[in-house]
Order: structure tokens, then C-alpha cells, then sequence
């Protein structure tokens, strides 16, 4: 009577399998950070070892742990400049920099250890996260034409929004720039790559040589272009108790919900310390940005969507979800008896890791 988090291969394999065929002359890797995107870093990375040309994490400490899992023989490339260079001499991963110190860092390793260093050259476009900045980048081409231990392996950014052609264009070009400065420098560059898997399937001229994909490999893109990629997991909770509750009656903590009839409620094992209703905090927006969280707000207020669903058919929640359990309204639905499944429509990142991952 525990709730589990069901992962399905061959979905996954499939969408996988959809985005190489659309994309056919780039390479294809797949993100797996955080947890494989809460479905599980080792199990995703291993189950797609066979097709995927090579993994991307954000943390090194996701580096280290593919690098460690002999399951998995393709490249890993660490998305962020943050690492421990003792690191990149015992595991093995790809680091990405983003300034000539930690090329000379690089250096120095590839010096002692009589090896050259690969690493991947992050570019500022638009971002602003991380990436060599405009203004220091002929200084880190001159610094990369004088590197004898480090070897380029490729060139890469990352678009602002997806959503916005004429930024993704701007980003774009920008990028390019970068790219034939350093080819006229000599400097042979094997991977290319800016594309995320939504830019890569609605904007063909922004695939290059590599694409990093995420959300669409997990089935959460929202593209013009439709390939039939589904979301491969599903999140099965048990009904532990049912009762009827007459009307008028106030349930849960702060008496947050107030019968208005004889309610047939159930009980599910699931709570907001599993992630229930938890979701990103609203940060400082623009003005324009804060409209449009405010209008999208006071649409979930006044017409709630519950993410429990049984049968195709939404259940609502009634009051505030508990630590652990959280109140669901059975009344249409008298078939329903203790230990029936209902399912919960929610983020696998917010899905707390002591939920058991089944992979079948």
C-alpha cells in the first residue's frame, strides 16, 4: 500500500528513438541531471547507454557517479564550469570552462598526467549563467591557440527562451560568430552544439552537430512540431481509507474544507513532503512576466485542476494535503474501494526520491 513511481523502457526508448530519426545528422545527447529528471540517474543512463551518443549532468558530483557506473561507456559532459580539478584526473568526464584559468588549470593536469585534457568551451550569448563573456573571448582564443595539454573537444551555448524566434535567431548568430573567430584561429572544433531538444525539432538550423535533450526526451516539450513523444512514467497511489462524511462538516488542518453534502472521501499516502502541490517560487519578474503568473494564478484559484486522476477522470482534493496523506473526494465515484489506484499528475522532479522507481 505504498505509492510507486512507474517508469516505462519502452516509451522512453521510443522518444529517444523519435528524436534521433528527426535529427538525423546530429549527434544526440541525453540529459540526465537531476536524478535522470527524478526518474533515476543510473537506471535512465544505463537503459540508454546503447543509443544515446553521450550524456549531459549540471553537477559534478553527477559526473563522478556516471563516471563510476561501468554500465555506462558513452562521453559525459558536465554542463557547468564547477569542478574540483583532482577530479578530472581520476574520473572520467568532460569538463566545460569558461576562462583561460581554468584552461591553464586544465593544462597543468594534461602536463603532468602526459595526456591532453578534453573540455567543452562554454559561450555567453544571452543567458547570462555561465559561459566565456564577449569581451574576454578573443583573449581565451589566443590562450586556446597556445594550449599544447588541453584538447577542444567541442563549442557550445545555451538559448534563453525557445519560445521566441527572433531570440533564439539573435542567440543564434551570435553563437556562430563565436565559431568562425575560433575556426579562423585553426582551431578545429568537433562538436558544435546550442540546440536543446524543443529548439532542435522546431528550428532545424539551430541542431549544428550535437543536440542536448531534456524535457523532450522525458515526454514534457511543448514544440509546433508533434512526434508523438509521450511521458514515460506514471505515479500510482493506493486508496488506504474511505468514510463518509456528512455535510457542513470541516476537514483537515485549519479546517481548510467545508462539506457541502454526505462526501465520501478517501485517504492516499501521499503528501507535500512526497511533492504534492509543491512547485517553482514565484521570483522577481518583469512586469509583463508577473502578469501573466498573476492571471495563471487566479485561474488555478478559481478553477482548480486536481493532478489526482483515476481512469482518465479527474479527482479533486479536498483542503490542505498533509505531511504524508492527502483527502480526495470519492462521491461520483462509489466503484472506487480501498486498495484501487489512483494516479497523480505531477513533475517527476518533485517527486520525493524514497517513492520506489519500478522500471518495466
Amino acid at each position: 500500500m505504498e505509492p510507486k513511481l512507474i517508469i516505462n523502457k519502452e516509451i522512453l526508448h521510443n522518444n529517444l528513438q523519435l528524436l534521433k530519426n528527426s535529427m538525423p545528422d546530429s549527434k544526440i545527447y541525453a540529459v540526465v541531471k537531476g536524478n535522470g529528471y527524478g526518474l533515476g540517474l543510473h537506471q535512465i543512463a544505463t537503459l540508454l547507454n546503447e543509443t544515446a551518443d553521450g550524456f549531459c549532468v549540471g553537477l559534478e558530483s553527477e559526473a563522478i557517479a556516471l563516471s563510476e557506473n561501468k554500465a555506462v561507456t558513452k562521453p559525459i559532459l558536465l554542463m557547468s564550469p564547477v569542478f574540483d580539478p583532482e577530479n578530472v584526473k581520476r574520473y572520467n568526464y568532460i569538463p566545460t570552462i569558461e576562462s583561460i584559468d581554468q584552461l591553464q588549470v586544465l593544462e597543468s593536469i594534461g602536463k603532468e598526467e602526459g595526456r591532453k585534457i578534453s573540455y567543452h568551451l562554454k559561450v555567453e550569448t544571452g543567458l547570462h549563467r555561465f559561459g566565456v563573456s564577449p569581451k574576454a573571448f578573443s583573449s581565451m582564443v589566443q590562450a586556446m591557440q597556445s594550449a599544447k595539454w588541453t584538447s577542444l573537444q567541442g563549442v557550445y551555448s545555451h538559448f534563453q527562451s525557445v519560445g521566441n524566434p527572433s531570440s533564439i535567431k539573435k542567440q543564434l548568430q551570435g553563437f556562430l560568430a563565436c565559431i568562425d573567430q575560433i575556426q579562423a584561429a585553426g582551431i578545429p572544433i568537433p562538436f558544435k552544439h546550442i540546440a536543446n531538444g524543443e529548439a532542435g525539432i522546431d528550428y532545424p538550423e539551430t541542431r549544428l552537430d550535437l543536440v542536448r535533450v531534456g524535457n523532450a526526451l522525458y515526454g514534457k516539450s511543448r514544440t509546433r512540431t508533434n512526434l508523438g513523444l509521450k511521458r514515460p512514467e506514471r505515479l500510482q497511489v493506493p486508496i488506504v481509507k474511505i468514510q463518509e462524511v456528512p455535510a457542513g462538516n470541516l476537514l483537515g488542518y485549519s479546517g481548510s474544507y467545508k462539506t457541502k453534502k454526505t462526501t465520501r472521501i478517501g485517504l492516499i499516502p501521499f503528501g507535500f513532503d512526497d511533492g504534492l502541490q509543491v512547485s517553482r517560487k514565484l521570483s522577481p519578474l518583469t512586469p509583463a512576466a508577473l502578469i501573466k503568473e498573476l492571471a495563471r494564478t487566479l485561474v488555478r484559484y478559481f478553477k482548480p485542476i486536481s493532478p489526482v486522476v483515476y481512469q482518465g477522470k479527474s479527482i479533486p482534493l479536498l483542503g490542505r494535503e498533509y505531511m504524508q496523506f492527502a483527502t480526495i473526494d470519492l462521491t461520483q465515484h462509489s466503484e472506487i474501494q480501498v486498495g484501487d489506484k489512483v494516479e497523480i499528475e505531477m513533475s517527476s522532479f518533485f517527486i520525493s526520491s524514497e517513492i520506489e522507481r519500478i522500471y518495466q
